[in-house]
Order: structure tokens, then C-alpha cells, then sequence
């Protein structure tokens, strides 16, 4: 895909419609198979990510009918044998098909899943988990293969509360034999919201929002329709590009109380932020730098990392910002360097030194995040900036180029 040819932008105006979140439709789509019944999943975002699920889900055999922005699967028939390896392999949120595969099936074979390059990401909770529940693993030809014969319930705590482990064996769990405890499990909305979903099909789980969820298994599971909940991470990302510009946007559909603790950072950077109950409002002023460290929800969502850190490139004085969650997320900074950003990085925390005014320069998105970092850095840079990888933006971003243009950015696309 062509480059993005990006000029400094006067002030973003106006308002963009917040996409629904990405990372709650993907695990929304796998839960779909659970069930021999239609379900029907409302204002699902176009993006690569969901292509990619939609086209691996079709090769298990699963229907899958879209009309405009919904999409509505059909699990009656499934193999659990046949998948499309070049799907799994760039899609890291295929190894959410596992617990339903398993629950449907008894077996599941998926490549060891790809995705975004930003560090460590490795599928031993997982597995510690499922085996808890009964299933046997082994390892051939860079597969992943799981099997079981009877699923019974069981108390699992998670070593941290990572949200695919969280969301993986709530998959299976619904359908295992009698009860089953989760501790210390991830509380992100997208959790939340998958725990809505399968209560509509006829789940019986209990703690949403908690660290503490108990399930009760059922034999079956029916069809539902279910709107996944809005993006805060998108939400974040152009909240954070309004502030760069020292714009005035209200983002709609966006969800402040998703939005607490980056809410919080932004206000402490000096952004003027006004809740409604159609979104909110955010308005730049005179920024200041700040100290933070990424952690799970409620904390600072490492996801925002990445435009965060660009934005306060250029706040005067010195940020402090410590990445506790993948170890390879600041793979970026070079890029931002290039461009006149005065970072430097020792023990997971960057020190960002804020400068004058950067300058634009010819730079690549080696994954989603840092794509928005480029981007966001790329409309406060004198002079031209052409950013390449645009395709990663393209997994997480609806409407991306139209959103920014529609409220004054100048993004342009070169001539063939």
C-alpha cells in the first residue's frame, strides 16, 4: 500500500465517531463458535485483524454472512482440522479459537500465532489453564495441538492477568463439567463485554469487572445478537492527536469511564477534557510533561504507549514513561528519532526530553501502535513526512484517513 504523506497539521476541529473496539469483536467471533446457533455481532469495525478472523473462522467450515457492518456466523457444522495457516500465522488473536474448538470438538490445531512484533507475548497461562481443565498438548510442525476427552471445572489462578489467557479459558470453561474459579484474571471492558456475550447465549458466569470470575459450565450454549462495546484505544489515539495540534475535538461514541486512568494522564498533561454522554470533548492547552508506567486495567494500557510517548516529544521538559508490560515496545523510538525526538531508554523507561519543534523525515510502522506514534508525530513535524507500513494501521484503525482529514489533517496519498 502506498505511503501516507503527512504535512504539520493547523489545530484537528471537529468531531470523529469513535469505531467500535477491535479487541473486544475478536474474541466476540470466536465465542461464535460455541454455539450451533446464529449469532450476530452489530457495528463491527473493518479492519484487517477482523478480515483475517472472519476468513480463519470460514475455513473451520463456519458461515459467515456480512451485511454493511454487521456480521452474523453459523456454527452448525465445524472441523477443527481444517484451518487457513496463512490467516493464523499474522493473526494473534487466533489462538482465541482454541478454547471454542476445544469445547465444540474435543480437539484444535492452530499455528502458533503471529501479530504484532512488540516483544514476548508467550501462551504458557494458557496452556497451564487448559491443562488444569483437562486438555493434553503437543507441539508438530510449528502447530499447536490440543485435545480432550471431558472438560471438567477447576480453580485457576493466572500468574498475571493477562487478558487473552483471561479470555481464552472463559471460552472453554462455559462448557466444561461443574464449576470453575479464575483468580487474579485480567478486568479489561473487552472482558466485560465478552462475559455479556456469552451470558446472552446462555453462559452463567459471575465477577465481571473483578479479578475473581466464576463459572458455571453448561451443556450448550444458544445464539444471540450482541454490539461489541466503542474503542477506547482508538479513542485514545485521536485524543492524543488533538492535543499534539492543540486542537478541539469531540470523539463520539468514545466512553469515559473505559478512559480513567489515560483521562487522568491527559489531564495531568494540561488537556481540557469535558465527559458527555454521547462521548467526549478534548481540547488542547499548554502541555506539561509527566511521569507514568503501563499496567493492566485499570492502569495506563500499554496499547496508548506508543502515541503517548510521541505527544510528549514535543512538551516541554522532561517525561518519564516505564513500559511494564512487553519488553520490545519501544522498538519505535528510532523512527521518532529520525525526526528530531530526544528519547533515551534505560530499564523499560524512556526519558523524553521534549524539543522546539520536530522535523519531518521518511519513517516506517513496524506494528499498529507504533504506526499511531508516526502518525501522530508525523502532523506536528515541520515540513513533509512520509510514513510507510500503513497497512499496520489499517489493523486496528476504521476510517482512519478520512477520520483525521475530516477535521483538518493533511494526509495525502502520492501520486501512482
Amino acid at each position: 500500500m502506498q505511503p501516507y504523506i503527512l504535512k504539520k497539521s493547523p489545530p484537528l476541529c471537529g468531531e470523529i465517531p469513535v469505531q467500535r473496539s477491535k479487541n473486544a469483536s475478536l474474541p466476540a467471533l470466536a465465542a461464535a463458535l460455541l454455539t450451533k446457533d446464529p449469532v450476530t455481532l452489530l457495528n463491527v469495525p473493518d479492519l484487517t485483524d477482523i478480515d483475517n478472523m472472519l476468513a480463519l473462522i470460514s475455513s473451520l467450515g463456519v458461515t459467515v454472512s456480512r451485511e454493511l457492518s454487521s456480521v452474523t456466523l453459523c456454527a452448525d457444522t465445524i472441523s477443527a482440522a481444517s484451518f487457513s495457516p496463512e490467516h493464523a500465522d499474522r493473526l494473534r488473536a487466533s489462538v482465541l479459537l482454541i478454547g471454542p474448538l476445544l469445547a465444540r470438538c474435543g480437539e484444535a490445531r492452530l499455528l502458533l500465532p503471529g501479530g504484532c512484533a512488540i516483544g514476548s507475548r508467550p501462551l504458557d497461562q494458557h496452556i497451564k489453564g487448559f491443562c488444569a481443565l483437562g486438555v493434553r498438548f503437543s507441539v508438530a510442525d510449528d502447530a499447536l495441538i490440543a485435545r480432550c476427552d471431558n472438560l471438567r471445572g477447576t480453580h485457576i489462578r493466572l500468574d498475571s492477568p493477562s487478558v487473552g489467557a483471561t479470555e481464552n479459558l472463559l471460552l472453554i470453561s462455559v462448557m466444561a463439567q461443574g464449576e470453575t474459579v479464575l483468580d487474579n484474571a485480567a478486568r479489561e471492558p473487552e472482558i466485560t463485554d465478552l462475559i455479556s456475550l456469552l451470558n446472552r447465549m446462555g453462559a452463567r458466569i459471575l465477577g465481571a469487572g473483578t479479578t475473581h470470575l466464576t463459572i458455571q459450565g453448561v451443556p450448550a450454549l444458544h445464539g444471540a445478537s450482541h454490539t461489541p462495546i466503542s474503542d477506547r484505544i482508538a479513542a485514545g489515539t485521536y485524543a492524543m492527536m488533538t492535543l499534539a495540534t492543540g486542537g478541539d475535538v469531540f470523539l463520539r461514541g468514545a466512553n469515559p469511564s473505559h478512559l480513567s486512568s489515560v483521562l487522568h494522564i491527559l489531564s495531568q498533561i494540561g488537556a481540557k477534557i469535558i465527559p458527555d454522554t454521547d462521548g467526549l470533548r478534548i481540547r488542547g492547552a499548554k502541555l506539561h510533561p509527566v511521569s507514568l508506567f503501563t499496567a493492566p486495567y485499570p492502569g495506563f494500557p500499554t496499547d496508548l504507549q506508543p502515541p503517548l510517548v510521541a505527544l510528549l516529544s514535543t512538551v516541554p521538559g522532561e517525561s518519564f514513561v516505564t513500559e511494564r508490560i512487553f519488553e520490545d515496545r519501544f522498538r519505535y523510538l528510532p523512527e521518532l528519532r529520525k525526526m528530531g525526538a530526544n528519547i533515551f531508554v534505560e530499564g523499560g523507561t524512556a526519558a523524553v526530553s521534549g524539543v522546539p519543534a520536530l522535523r519531518g523525515a521518511s519513517v516506517e510502522a513496524t506494528d499498529l501502535r507504533a504506526g499511531a506514534a508516526l502518525l501522530l508525530t508525523g502532523l506536528c513535524a515541520e515540513g513533509e513526512t512520509r510514513l510507510s507500513g500503513v497497512p499496520h494501521l489499517l489493523r486496528g484503525y476504521t476510517n482512519l484517513e478520512r477520520n483525521l482529514t475530516g477535521v483538518g489533517a493533511p494526509i495525502v496519498l502520492p501520486d501512482p
